[in-house]
C-alpha cells in the first residue's frame, strides 16, 4: 500500500475555521448548452465504466449511475468476476475485467467508500485508472473516489472537490489540487468530481447533460423526482455547526475505523 500522510484524528479545528461562507461558489453550474453533448444523434447511448473495489459505498457509484445509466450503457471493472462486497454489505457482480477493457467507455466512474485507502495503494486499480482514463471522454469522481483519482496523478493542476471527510487528506498529500470546498460537483475540463454521497447524484446528471445535452438532464431529473428538501439542513459542514461536526467525525470512525482515510490539514 502506498504510503500517505493522515490519520483517524480529523481535529474540528482542521473543518471550522477554514470553511468559508462562499465555498460552494466553486460549483460549476448547468450548462443550459445542449451543443456541449457528445452526439446529436437521439439514439446515441453513452457507455460508463465503473470501477468496483472492495469497500465501495454503493451510493456513490448507484446514484451517478441510476441518472445516466438509463439513457446509455454500465460496464463495471473489476480485477476477476467475482462479487465485490461494499462497504455497507451489497455486493455487485463486475462485468468486465480490467484485463478485457478495450478502451469502449465514454465515461470513468471511480466511487468512494470505505475502502479507498487499501485501492489507493493497489498497483493494478492503478494501472486500470491511467489506461482507462486515456481513452474515455470523462473522467468523474464521486464522493472519496476523488482520492483515487489523485493517487492516480489524474487531478494534478486541476479543481477539485470530494467529502468533507478527506478535504485535509487532499491537502496535505495532493497539493497540485486546488480543492473546491463544499461545491456539489466541480468540473475542471473534462474530469468531473463530486462531494460526499448524495452529491453523486448531481454529479450523474451533469454527466448525463454534458452526454445527451441539457433537455435530456433536465427531464431526468423531472422523471427522478430529483427535488431534495433535507429535513435538517446540516448535509454541509457550514451549515452543521461544530457540535455536529465532532458528532459526524465519531461516527465515520466508529463505522470505518480502519477504512476511512481521515487527515487533518
Amino acid at each position: 500500500m502506498a504510503e500517505y500522510e493522515g490519520s483517524m484524528a480529523l481535529l474540528p479545528k482542521s473543518i471550522g475555521p477554514t470553511f468559508d461562507s462562499d465555498a460552494a461558489s466553486g460549483a460549476a453550474s448547468p450548462s443550459g448548452n445542449t451543443d456541449m453533448a457528445y452526439s446529436s444523434d437521439p439514439d446515441y447511448r453513452p457507455t460508463i465504466g465503473i470501477l468496483l473495489y472492495p469497500g465501495y459505498t454503493l451510493l456513490d457509484l448507484a446514484g451517478p449511475q441510476i441518472a445516466i445509466g438509463n439513457q446509455g450503457n454500465t460496464l463495471l471493472f473489476w480485477k476477476d468476476k467475482n462479487p465485490v462486497r461494499g462497504d455497507n454489505g451489497p455486493e455487485l457482480v463486475p462485468t468486465t475485467t480490467f484485463a478485457e477493457y478495450d478502451g469502449n467507455i465514454d465515461v470513468l466512474l471511480v466511487p468512494g467508500g470505505f475502502g479507498v485507502e487499501d485501492a489507493m495503494g493497489d498497483p493494478e486499480i492503478i494501472e486500470f485508472r491511467r489506461r482507462a482514463a486515456k481513452t474515455a471522454r470523462i473522467v468523474s469522481s464521486a464522493c472519496t473516489g476523488t482520492l483515487l483519482l489523485a493517487a492516480a496523478g489524474l487531478l494534478d493542476g486541476r479543481k477539485a472537490t470530494t467529502h468533507w471527510f478527506v478535504y485535509g487528506a487532499i491537502e496535505k498529500n495532493f497539493p497540485k489540487i486546488e480543492l473546491v470546498r463544499e461545491a456539489r460537483v466541480v468540473v475542471d475540463g473534462n474530469v468531473f468530481t463530486s462531494g460526499g454521497v448524495t452529491a453523486g447524484i448531481e454529479l450523474g446528471i451533469r454527466l448525463l447533460e454534458e452526454a445527451k445535452g441539457a433537455r435530456v438532464a433536465a427531464t431526468t431529473e423531472l422523471a427522478m423526482c430529483y427535488d431534495p428538501e433535507p429535513p435538517f439542513g446540516t448535509g454541509s459542514p457550514s451549515k452543521a455547526g461544530p457540535d455536529l461536526l465532532k458528532a459526524a467525525i465519531k461516527y465515520a470512525e466508529k463505522i470505518g475505523t480502519e477504512k476511512l482515510w481521515l487527515a487533518a490539514p
